[in-house]
């Protein structure tokens, strides 16, 4: 499969999703295609979507049985990947079960043709008026279970807010097995000063590192108390099988509580228009940065979507393991 090196092809422009609300409806109903004005209208009022249907059933059943088969003939690699913490109160009930584990769509056709294949895209191309790239990729075997967030922190791209979530169902989600969160209408309330932030801590914004825990967690409990104090409420998001939902960069959200010991089989992908660098922490916190807008990234092409090459899978945000060790049937 043939890889190769992409333009920006969003370098000097802003995204149309960033603009004040009249003028986002506006931009849309000029510019949007028809079958589509329904579910982009809903995006920018409420900062999220769910696309039904986006793949079918045994698309669903594929990906599953890609993970599967991937664990099954590595499962010395993903030993010790299923630690749950009895002590956190949202994932209280999790069940010893796979998660967080990255970029499985570099390692099974399978779980990457949930992407490829997805009707979504359609969207995700029309939000960003360029043919959308599969950045990184989380798949879950159970719910996340995590506290409300934005990922803008730790997607920071070049031009600033062109990235989107895009979660992929691969059975239905609810509250019982721990479904998508949102805060609808969050991603209308202003950024915080990120400079009073840092100092508030006592950091200097030149020497801070890509994922600065104490920064995240600082910065993401003053984002939800903003949002509550603005009459904002946290909301469930049930999907089914097949689902896709696609969410804003500014649109707080999480995983609920897992009130049973049951699955959440999904796939939760990050993706930007080809070509787009992605920066951490140390640089959303610095507005004086002077990175590039170009990267060295190589992808390959489909014909909805391009996917960036990579050599690893990530398990649990703890190890990386090269892909080229690996039995598995990848792109």
């Amino acid at each position: 499969m043939e890889f190769k090196k992409y333009k920006n092809e969003v370098s000097g422009s802003y995204p149309w999703y960033m603009l004040e609300k009249e003028k986002q409806l506006e931009y849309v109903e000029n510019f949007c295609p028809t079958h589509l004005k329904e579910d982009i209208n809903n995006f920018v009022q409420d900062g999220y979507i769910v696309v039904k249907n986006s793949i079918d059933n045994s698309t669903c059943d594929e990906a599953i049985q890609g993970f599967d088969d991937l664990v099954a003939k590595n499962s010395e690699i993903f030993k010790g990947a299923t630690k749950t913490n009895d002590n956190d109160e949202r994932s209280k009930n999790n069940i010893d079960m796979y998660h967080r584990i990255g970029n499985t769509h570099l390692a099974s056709k399978r779980i990457a043709n949930a992407v490829i294949a997805n009707k979504a895209l359609e969207h995700v191309n029309f939000i960003f008026r360029s043919k959308p790239a599969l950045y990184t990729s989380l798949y879950y075997q159970r719910g996340s279970a995590q506290d409300i967030h934005r990922d803008t922190p730790y997607f920071t791209t070049r031009p600033m807010h062109y990235y989107v979530g895009f979660s992929v169902s691969f059975e239905d989600s609810n509250e019982e097995n721990g479904c998508l969160e949102v805060m609808k209408g969050g991603h209308f309330i202003e950024e915080l000063d990120l400079k009073f932030i840092l100092e508030s801590l006592g950091k200097d914004v030149n020497n801070l590192v890509p994922t600065d825990d104490d920064a995240w967690f600082r910065y993401q409990s003053l984002m939800k108390s903003d949002c509550l104090r603005n009459g904002l409420v946290v909301e469930p998001v049930y999907t089914k099988k097949g689902d896709t939902i696609i969410w804003h960069p500014q649109l707080p959200h999480g995983g609920s509580i897992i009130q049973k010991p049951k699955s959440r089989y999904s796939l939760i992908n990050h993706l930007t228009p080809v070509g787009v660098p992605v920066y951490h922490q140390d640089i959303f916190f610095n507005d004086d940065a002077d990175v590039p807008y170009d990267t060295d990234w190589l992808y390959t092409e489909f014909e909805n979507c391009f996917i960036r090459k990579g050599d690893s899978i990530n398990i649990n945000n703890v190890r990386n393991v090269i892909i080229s060790s690996i039995d598995s049937d990848t792109l």
